[in-house]
């Protein structure tokens, strides 16, 4: 299909729209659903993707099992790379496809999302929260969050140590 193969091609399948600016790509990075639903399906399984809730059949779900509670650079970068498998149409999801290079494609997500994350922007952060909201819904706590004095005096001490 010549849609996917363009999607592939310029990486547009990893945004939630077509990005025109450089804002557009840095506000759109990693966004579109199907990353969330990727990371949904392996962590809770298929029935949350399909249903909007957990199987009851399921005792423990990959995210219990693995102890994770909270959304990671390697996840995000990882859910992209599945994603772009799957929208390749290659047969076997290994390091070097006969088209195309997963192992490169999830080093540079890593590379790029760790750049932004060293930058502490607040896209970066943005995200993070956004996915850790969906995906860890029962861990994320807003009430424990700081207001703006709090993230000031916070941002005074780390810019006093620097």
């Amino acid at each position: 299909m010549p849609e996917v193969a363009e999607k592939l091609r310029d990486h547009r399948f990893l945004y939630d729209r077509d990005p025109k600016t450089p804002k557009d790509h840095l506000d759109g990075h990693l966004c579109n659903l199907c990353i969330l639903k990727t990371l949904q399906c392996v962590l809770h399984g298929p029935a949350l993707v399909k249903r909007g809730s957990r199987s009851a059949k399921a005792r423990k779900v990959n995210a219990q099992l693995w102890g994770c509670n909270e959304v990671t650079i390697a996840m995000l970068a990882f859910a992209a790379t599945v994603v772009y498998f799957i929208l390749s149409g290659e047969a076997e999801f290994t390091e070097q496809g006969v088209d195309h290079d997963f192992r490169h494609f999830y080093e540079t997500r890593i590379t790029l999302l760790t750049k932004e994350s060293q930058k502490k922007g607040e896209h970066f952060q943005e995200l993070i929260d956004y996915f850790n909201r969906e995906l860890f819904p029962e861990t994320t706590e807003p009430q424990g969050s700081m207001d703006n004095e709090e993230m000031e005096l916070s941002k005074a001490i780390d810019d006093e140590e620097n």
